[in-house]
Protein backbone atom coordinates (compact mmCIF):
# COMPACT_ATOMS: atom_id res chain seq x y z
CA UNK A 1 0.00 0.00 0.00
CA UNK A 2 1.23 2.93 -1.25
CA UNK A 3 -0.14 5.88 1.59
CA UNK A 4 1.57 9.54 0.72
CA UNK A 5 1.17 13.41 1.90
CA UNK A 6 0.75 15.11 -1.05
CA UNK A 7 -0.63 18.41 -2.28
CA UNK A 8 -4.48 18.91 -2.34
CA UNK A 9 -4.89 20.29 -6.04
CA UNK A 10 -8.24 21.05 -4.96
CA UNK A 11 -7.38 23.34 -2.28
CA UNK A 12 -9.67 26.21 -1.38
CA UNK A 13 -9.55 28.52 1.88
CA UNK A 14 -10.42 26.86 5.17
CA UNK A 15 -9.05 22.95 3.90
CA UNK A 16 -5.85 21.39 4.40
CA UNK A 17 -3.20 22.27 1.89
CA UNK A 18 -2.02 18.61 1.94
CA UNK A 19 -3.90 15.76 2.43
CA UNK A 20 -2.87 11.53 2.34
CA UNK A 21 -3.80 9.65 -0.17
CA UNK A 22 -3.43 6.29 -1.27
CA UNK A 23 -1.83 6.37 -4.81
CA UNK A 24 -2.58 2.89 -5.80
CA UNK A 25 -6.54 2.91 -4.55
CA UNK A 26 -6.69 6.25 -6.00
CA UNK A 27 -5.84 4.91 -9.29
CA UNK A 28 -7.95 1.74 -9.19
CA UNK A 29 -11.12 3.91 -8.44
CA UNK A 30 -10.75 5.71 -11.33
CA UNK A 31 -11.45 2.78 -13.36
CA UNK A 32 -13.66 0.87 -10.96
CA UNK A 33 -15.71 3.18 -8.82
CA UNK A 34 -19.11 2.61 -9.93
CA UNK A 35 -20.39 6.87 -10.14
CA UNK A 36 -17.21 7.76 -11.68
CA UNK A 37 -18.00 5.07 -14.55
CA UNK A 38 -21.70 5.71 -14.75
CA UNK A 39 -23.34 6.53 -17.59
CA UNK A 40 -25.54 8.80 -15.89
CA UNK A 41 -22.36 11.31 -15.00
CA UNK A 42 -22.70 14.67 -16.19
CA UNK A 43 -19.00 15.88 -16.22
CA UNK A 44 -20.32 19.94 -16.98
CA UNK A 45 -21.98 19.69 -13.19
CA UNK A 46 -20.60 16.71 -10.80
CA UNK A 47 -22.90 14.43 -10.32
CA UNK A 48 -25.85 16.19 -11.13
CA UNK A 49 -27.59 13.43 -12.96
CA UNK A 50 -27.83 10.53 -9.84
CA UNK A 51 -29.37 12.29 -6.66
CA UNK A 52 -27.20 9.88 -4.96
CA UNK A 53 -24.19 10.25 -6.19
CA UNK A 54 -24.26 14.16 -5.71
CA UNK A 55 -25.19 13.74 -1.79
CA UNK A 56 -21.98 12.28 -1.51
CA UNK A 57 -20.07 14.42 -3.73
CA UNK A 58 -21.31 17.65 -2.09
CA UNK A 59 -21.93 16.48 1.25
CA UNK A 60 -18.88 14.45 1.96
CA UNK A 61 -16.46 14.00 -0.70
CA UNK A 62 -15.91 18.06 -1.17
CA UNK A 63 -16.52 19.48 2.19
CA UNK A 64 -13.94 17.01 3.65
CA UNK A 65 -11.55 16.87 0.62
CA UNK A 66 -12.19 13.02 0.71
CA UNK A 67 -12.64 10.23 -2.79
CA UNK A 68 -14.36 7.47 -2.54
CA UNK A 69 -14.72 4.26 -5.21
CA UNK A 70 -18.36 3.02 -5.00
CA UNK A 71 -18.49 -0.80 -5.39
CA UNK A 72 -22.53 -1.15 -5.03
CA UNK A 73 -25.02 0.73 -6.11
CA UNK A 74 -28.93 0.51 -5.43
CA UNK A 75 -29.93 4.11 -6.06
CA UNK A 76 -33.30 3.85 -7.58
CA UNK A 77 -35.63 6.95 -8.84
CA UNK A 78 -39.00 7.59 -7.35
CA UNK A 79 -40.66 4.89 -9.67
CA UNK A 80 -37.96 1.90 -8.25
CA UNK A 81 -35.67 1.78 -11.16
CA UNK A 82 -32.15 1.32 -10.54
CA UNK A 83 -29.89 4.28 -11.55
CA UNK A 84 -26.58 3.21 -12.45
CA UNK A 85 -26.32 3.18 -16.15
CA UNK A 86 -23.36 0.96 -16.98
CA UNK A 87 -20.97 1.90 -19.58
CA UNK A 88 -19.47 0.28 -22.80
CA UNK A 89 -17.54 -2.20 -20.55
CA UNK A 90 -16.99 -5.85 -20.10
CA UNK A 91 -19.38 -7.37 -17.00
CA UNK A 92 -19.12 -10.54 -16.03
CA UNK A 93 -21.37 -12.88 -14.01
CA UNK A 94 -20.08 -15.65 -11.88
CA UNK A 95 -20.83 -19.14 -12.39
CA UNK A 96 -22.26 -19.00 -8.92
CA UNK A 97 -24.45 -16.29 -9.75
CA UNK A 98 -25.66 -18.45 -13.16
CA UNK A 99 -26.54 -21.28 -10.71
CA UNK A 100 -28.66 -19.50 -8.50
CA UNK A 101 -30.66 -17.75 -11.54
CA UNK A 102 -31.55 -21.18 -12.92
CA UNK A 103 -31.87 -22.87 -9.38
CA UNK A 104 -34.64 -19.68 -8.53
CA UNK A 105 -36.33 -20.11 -11.93
CA UNK A 106 -38.98 -21.69 -13.45
CA UNK A 107 -36.97 -23.81 -15.93
CA UNK A 108 -38.46 -27.33 -16.14
CA UNK A 109 -35.15 -29.40 -14.91
CA UNK A 110 -34.65 -30.91 -18.47
CA UNK A 111 -33.66 -27.60 -19.88
CA UNK A 112 -31.36 -26.40 -17.38
CA UNK A 113 -29.19 -29.96 -17.98
CA UNK A 114 -28.87 -28.07 -21.87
Amino acid sequence: MTIELITNKYWKAGHPKEIFSNLELDSLRRTECLCINCGRKNDAIPYSSCPVAKKIYDEICVPYDMAMAITKCGATDSEGNLLYKPLDKEYHVSKDTIKRIISESNIPNSAKKQ
